[in-house]
């Protein structure tokens, strides 16, 4: 009776030690209870648009990570052609890149092709359906892209890609949501950026 007891006792010292410990571990933010970084509203790429409409759609698609940083590569129009420009978007979280958003002024190509280029390019451009928003859209939980007409003469317009490196604890009917603000919101900003004299045909 005294062996079991003393066993008993050794085994409940145990538990909570590791229960202390666990909660030690928990407070303090440290592996694997680390805390949630959160994303700072005034870091947000520029060249994403709306600030307020992006920062909520990044919270929505990102993964937890115990911080968050970005760094925006964005081309300024010249005075001679709206071809010029271009921006891209990098969101890196812990050890490794998250996202990217990248635009291009592309000239004269039609949308099945833009389609077919878009998709060479996007590893993650699997199980896409369309949308409707600019000349062509399609999306998924992991990318979206949009095509927006920019000008006639030159023929030219722009084309955004949404890549998901990482997704993030959303359901895939939210994630998709959350990319397709995130083109949109960046085709936005490039069509105004860029000068463009077609109408944009994004509805919202």
């Amino acid at each position: 009776m005294t062996h079991m007891r003393r066993k008993g006792l050794l085994i409940g010292g145990i538990g909570v030690a590791v229960a202390l410990l666990v909660g030690i571990f928990y407070a303090a933010g440290l592996p694997p209870f680390g805390k949630k970084g959160e994303i700072d509203a005034e870091e947000v790429c520029p060249s994403l648009g709306n600030a307020s409409q992006s920062h909520s759609a990044l919270k929505a698609v990102l993964p937890d990570k115990d911080s968050y940083s970005f760094d925006d590569d964005i081309h300024p129009l010249t005075e001679i052609s709206a071809a010029d420009f271009s921006s891209t978007c990098f969101v890196d979280g812990g050890s490794g890149q998250l996202l990217v958003v990248k635009t291009e002024m592309l000239r004269g190509d039609s949308e099945t092709d833009w389609a077919t280029w878009v998709k060479g390019t996007v590893k993650s451009s699997q199980d896409t359906t369309p949308f409707t928003s600019g000349a062509s859209a399609f999306a998924s939980s992991r990318v979206a892209a949009i095509y927006v007409p920019c000008t006639v003469k030159p023929k030219t317009n722009i084309s955004v890609a949404v890549d998901l490196k990482e997704p993030g604890d959303s359901d895939a009917a939210e994630s998709r949501k959350g990319l397709i603000t995130l083109a949109e919101n960046t085709a936005k900003f490039a069509h105004q950026k860029a000068r463009c004299s077609l109408p944009s045909e994004i509805a919202n």
